[in-house]
């Protein structure tokens, strides 16, 4: 799985919040108002990302895991499509950044959640992904590529339990509480 990257429409891979960038801030104290909003935004993706590892939080109710991801999402300036992979009683196998956008959509290569799924032996996933113009409501291109996503990771017996839309504002869509799966 590579963590670090974020595949790109275009085919490529584009390395997503380089360690060493903000690995002074980690390694010394520093008192919040000298951190930008930047480095803050950064620091809690990469917190929420940390939590949604293997066995690193216990994600026990739609809530906390819509946080959690909410979080693995703030401040992206573009789209940005992510994964949860869990195991066969729901717990994280990881979280993956898998597809970056623009400003109003992303492409996303089904295929390459097959493989990732398979690589990393999730027997469920949990799709999220953020609409950076604010609104939470999913569109009819959202609908369509969680149904293909959907259709394609059922013929290698993977379940595709939610998909979250979220704008970092607290705004939310499910599709498994809207009975869209």
């Amino acid at each position: 799985m590579k963590n670090q990257d974020v595949y790109c429409a275009g085919g490529s891979y584009l390395k997503s919040e380089p360690e060493q960038e903000y690995k002074a801030d980690v390694e010394k104290p520093v008192a919040a108002n000298e951190l930008t909003e930047d480095q803050i935004l950064v620091a809690a993706r990469r917190i929420a990302r940390a939590r949604l590892a293997t066995g690193k939080k216990e994600l026990t109710s739609p809530t906390a895991v819509r946080n959690e991801l909410e979080a693995a999402m703030l401040g992206y300036e573009c789209e940005h499509f992510g994964i949860l992979f869990l195991d066969t009683q729901h717990r994280s196998l990881g979280y993956n950044d898998m597809f970056r956008g623009s400003i109003s959509s992303c492409s996303i290569p089904v295929r390459e959640i097959v493989k990732e799924s398979l690589a990393v032996n999730a027997s469920a996933v949990i799709l999220v992904h953020n609409h950076p113009g604010g609104l939470a409501m999913e569109s009819r291109a959202d609908r369509a590529i969680t149904r293909k996503i959907k259709d394609a990771l059922d013929l290698v017996d993977v379940r595709v339990l939610d998909h979250f839309v979220v704008t970092g504002s607290g705004d939310y869509t499910s599709f498994a509480q809207k009975d869209l799966l």
